[in-house]
């Protein structure tokens, strides 16, 4: 849109009207995302050996131990160890080692 001031439009979490030379222009903003947080007006993926698990987070966690993180909401379990689920951050160790391949398994 022409002439409309950049500075004018900010991070929303519904929409938000723009109102420029008499015209009015209503823009949706998306929140931000699993695996990203909130960067004052923008989203940010969260980077190498951090996470997020839930949507509009404030900040990125350090990876849990027994774990990689790729950034994002990547928790790769190491070998050996094994998560209850997707959304889980704790980290159990197998009682029979070789039975727990670790990695990561999508939904």
């Amino acid at each position: 849109i022409n002439g409309i001031n950049p500075v004018k439009v900010k991070r929303a979490y519904k929409s938000s009207y723009i109102t420029e030379n008499q015209n009015s222009f209503k823009i949706w903003f998306r929140n931000c995302l699993v695996g990203e947080r909130i960067s004052g007006s923008t989203c940010e993926v969260c980077k190498k050996y951090t996470y997020s698990l839930f949507n509009d987070s404030d900040s990125c966690t350090e990876c849990v131990q027994n774990a990689q993180c790729d950034g994002g909401s990547k928790i790769i379990v190491n070998e050996g160890y094994w998560r209850q689920n997707m959304n889980s951050t704790k980290i159990y160790s197998c009682y029979l080692k070789s039975a727990c391949k670790g990695g990561f398994v999508e939904g």
